[in-house]
């Protein structure tokens, strides 16, 4: 697994997540889309963190946790607002596709 890979995938992911809060309903861009962008900023930042660091194991962790909190916070928006299913199922494969790399980068350590 190189690092950089999961940069990528966490890069076009955070781009992708931010490009569809600007869409969302103003009841919901404020308070679900901002913490739908900041989560997706700290995982993207937490594996910047793990890239550079030399106790990549908590920090990974962390990395972990922020996924899973992610992904939650996108299945409420898929609910509660007008994200397609097609939509939520590009991101979810995304997702799925870093939260292998960090299980194999865990393992690495």
């Amino acid at each position: 697994m190189s690092e950089l890979q999961i940069m990528a995938v966490m890069y076009e992911a955070s781009k992708w997540i931010c490009q569809k809060v600007e869409k969302l309903p103003r009841s919901y861009r404020f308070t679900l889309g901002d913490r739908l962008v900041n989560t997706a900023l700290d995982l993207y930042l937490l594996l910047v963190e793990a890239q550079y660091t030399s106790n990549r194991g908590l920090i990974l962790k962390r990395a972990n946790l922020e996924l899973e909190k992610l992904r939650h916070l996108l299945r409420l928006s898929q609910e509660l607002t007008d994200l397609s299913l097609k939509s939520y199922h590009y991101i979810c494969a995304q997702l799925d596709q870093v939260g292998k790399m960090i299980g194999g980068w865990q393992k690495s350590v």
